[in-house]
């Protein structure tokens, strides 16, 4: 039996390297969304719109509000257009259950 890796082609795993996580200092060279950007966490699979940026950690807050939970940097990646859709329908769905 074959040690296969099914990540994407592009990842260190698939070259053989080892696939440890990256730390806060690489994390940081790696361009961040900003304060009152979209953002997804890969941590949890939750989008929400970062509220801080901090050294290591990013604060996170739902898009349609509520309570804020701590993402570490090397977890937090630009929300893509799929990650905003689900956030816009999520929205549409709580405000025609709460008649907003």
């Amino acid at each position: 039996m074959s040690n296969l890796d099914l990540r994407s082609p592009g990842s260190e795993a698939a070259h053989g390297a080892p696939s440890a996580a990256p730390s806060a200092t690489e994390a940081a060279a790696v361009e961040l969304p900003a304060v009152k950007e979209l953002a997804y966490d890969g941590q949890s699979d939750r989008v929400g719109v970062v509220m801080e940026l901090r050294r290591t950690y990013a604060v996170l807050r739902p898009p349609g509000g509520g309570l804020e939970w701590d993402v570490p940097l090397a977890c937090l990646h630009w929300a893509d257009h799929v990650d905003e859709l689900c956030c816009h329908v999520t929205e549409l769905n709580d405000a025609s259950r709460w008649g907003r």
